[in-house]
């Protein structure tokens, strides 16, 4: 935990006389204070996930210029966009599931072909792209030795690959099992060495902690914080966002522009949005429906959509009250442990049961406060595609 309250308490000194980032500061100030107050869960011994130096930097990183992107023979997705990514910039894409992100995430890598405009690289630019579905792309007939053997024309010795897979965990006979046996978490964290290699100078994470567990899920933000290069996320993780970003773009109705703000400015934007397209509803009752802008996501399929918010808004309630529940607990427990005179034998081996029962509800609370906050971004997001 201390190191990322270095990196954080380094975003806020830098950031916070600032008039543009003050909001995503104040951000940062929260979470120092909230690991001030909550130990770093260790679900399970410590893992990492060191990404190294890049080797070099282009300036600017890609430029898309009035790009229209999206998928071909259909409407574009993206219209005319115009951006460029450059040393040092984390930036955080917002904008509700469908809206185009994970389009200009591939455009932005050259996975999409662009429908009309141009897309600069920087001569020396090298990509890490990371997508929740990335663990696919593993040969499961294979081990890690083979994955490594396969990075570089040049046969890789044994030794250098297995110097470089313990970094990551992966020792001994685990170097040579084949990976279609390894645990989700284990091929994630595969896939993210295989990618760290290269010494991209540029990360782009679509959904990057879905379906990690969570050590691996730890270990990535750790290591993100201490990233050099430049980075562009999409995540429904709000403490990830909030830690490991320093820029907002809106991805919403074709267009991408900068949000300055920070995740409640979003949630409040949304919100008033809301309201507005609701009072127009109400207006145009009765009224030959105008057209919409031209959508390039399927039909939505209301009935779906309206089920899956029954089913958050039911999780959200179960979360809310065991926080209730479990937060003063560990305030109660927290102050139990502070007046403990460990001096004596039975009150020694009391706090020891304390602590054991401290960290089981300080990782059942951390957790649930994690879902909470995704839940909600989730509705809020369902809510704006239904107009409700």
């Amino acid at each position: 935990a201390a190191g990322e309250m270095e990196k954080l308490q380094k975003f806020v000194d830098r950031f916070k006389a600032k008039a543009s980032k003050a909001k995503q500061a104040q951000s940062r100030v929260k979470r120092l204070e909230k690991i001030k107050l909550i130990e770093t869960l260790q679900v399970e011994p410590h893992v990492s996930i060191p990404f190294m130096e890049p080797h070099k930097s282009p300036d600017p990183l890609v430029v898309l210029n009035r790009s229209d992107c999206g998928y071909a023979n259909a409407a574009p997705i993206l219209k005319s966009i115009s951006l460029e990514l450059r040393p040092g910039d984390r930036i955080g894409l917002l904008g509700a599931n469908g809206n185009g992100k994970t389009t200009l995430v591939k455009t932005l890598v050259g996975e999409l072909d662009m429908l009309a405009g141009d897309r600069v690289e920087g001569k020396g630019l090298v990509y890490g792209y990371f997508a929740q579905d990335q663990i696919e792309s593993l040969d499961m007939n294979a081990t890690p030795l083979q994955h490594m053997s396969r990075l570089e024309r040049q046969q890789m010795s044994e030794q250098k690959a297995r110097e470089f897979l313990a970094r990551y965990h992966f020792r001994d006979d685990k170097v040579r099992q084949l990976v279609g046996s390894f645990s989700g978490g284990e091929k994630s964290r595969l896939a993210l060495a295989l990618l760290a290699y290269k010494r991209p100078n540029l990360l782009l994470l679509d959904e990057p902690t879905n379906h990690l567990d969570i050590a691996t899920r730890q270990a990535l933000a750790s290591s993100l914080l201490e990233f050099e290069g430049a980075l562009v996320m999409v995540s429904h993780d709000r403490h990830l966002l909030e830690s490991i970003t320093d820029r907002f773009w809106r991805v919403h109705q074709g267009a991408v522009t900068e949000f300055d703000g920070d995740l409640d400015d979003y949630a409040e934007l949304l919100r008033r949005e809301t309201s507005a397209e609701n009072q127009r509803n109400k207006q145009n009752s009765g009224k030959t429906a105008p057209a919409k802008a031209e959508q390039a996501a399927p039909p939505l399929d209301r009935q779906l959509v309206s089920q899956r918010l029954k089913q958050l808004n039911n999780q959200v309630k179960k979360l809310e009250k065991q926080i209730e529940i479990d937060r003063p607990k560990l305030v109660g427990l927290d102050t139990s442990l502070a007046g403990c005179d460990y001096s004596n034998p039975e009150s020694a081996r009391k706090a020891a049961s304390q602590h054991e029962e401290r960290n089981a509800i300080a990782t059942r609370l951390e957790l649930a406060e994690n879902e909470l906050l995704n839940a909600m971004v989730e509705i809020e997001s369902l809510e704006e595609a239904l107009g409700v």
